[in-house]
């Protein structure tokens, strides 16, 4: 099966020691949701990994894909000079997905270091170094247009050799408690629950119904990015596992896992 491996995965960039520090201990859910999800990755024998995020290059109406043959991430935006994990990166893949995945959205190459988005997610999953890595960002598209491009994303991912996983990195509502950098709005609290229950129940049509004005309320900057994912996603026999979730500075954090069979 080409789809090995699929998951969500949050970037807080306190989720990184050289970052976080002393703010660490209040991430121990997601810490240990992540822990079970590297074994999951380990397990699935994964070729290829594509990280999908929104925190790259962004164009209005087409993905970007980085194209490299090493990437080193750098969070020196963060204050932290240090850190510098580096993964293998894939010219074949983002050649090919440009090639193929052309509707709704095309895809733009770009020879950028990955987003800090990005390189948090893979380094929560401990994608090893071994495993090339591509990475898209996603355009801030209509929900309706984003699924019908993961879709087409599928198609691609369907018809490769190689055994491909899948992570979206994203954060959920920054409106959740009174330390949320947006403010607090209950209505946002509310949302947040139903979206992680319909992402649990399989229930995607329920995600794409929300609103653009209830997501802006809610100050949700990442949903674009999971309902890209679910297109990728869709038409897999999955069964999803919430193995965290928590939200100590205001922001949803959740790790969610997609058993394939």
């Amino acid at each position: 099966m080409p789809l090995s491996f699929a998951a969500i995965l949050p970037h807080s960039p306190l989720l990184v020691p050289n970052i976080g520090k002393d703010n660490l201990s209040f991430f121990k859910q997601t810490l240990a949701g992540a822990e079970i999800l590297a074994q999951h990755l380990e397990k699935a024998e994964v070729d290829m990994m594509l990280v999908i995020s929104s925190h790259g290059t962004i164009l209005q109406e087409n993905f970007v894909c980085n194209i490299a043959p090493h990437f080193e991430a750098d969070l020196s935006a963060f204050g932290d000079l240090v850190t510098r994990w580096e993964h293998t990166g894939s010219l074949s893949t983002p050649a090919r997905m440009q090639q193929q995945v052309t509707r709704p959205l095309s895809i733009k190459l770009t020879s950028e270091s990955l987003d800090y988005a990005s390189a948090i997610a893979l380094y929560l999953a401990k994608v090893p170094e071994r495993i090339p890595v591509a990475a898209l960002t996603v355009p801030p598209q209509p929900s309706e247009t984003l699924f019908s491009a993961g879709k087409s994303i599928q198609e691609y991912i369907v018809n490769e050799e190689k055994r491909i996983g899948v992570i979206a990195s994203a954060d959920l509502s920054h409106r959740l408690n009174k330390k949320s950098p947006a403010g607090y709005s209950a209505k946002a609290k509310k949302l947040e629950q139903k979206i992680l229950d319909h992402l649990v129940r399989g229930e995607h049509k329920d995600i794409l119904n929300i609103t653009p004005a209830a997501i802006e309320d809610a100050a949700i900057e990442d949903l674009g990015v999971i309902i890209n994912f679910l297109g990728i996603i869709h038409g897999f026999k999955t069964e999803a596992s919430l193995l965290s979730y928590e939200s100590p500075f205001g922001i949803g954090h959740p790790v969610v896992h997609y058993q394939l069979s």
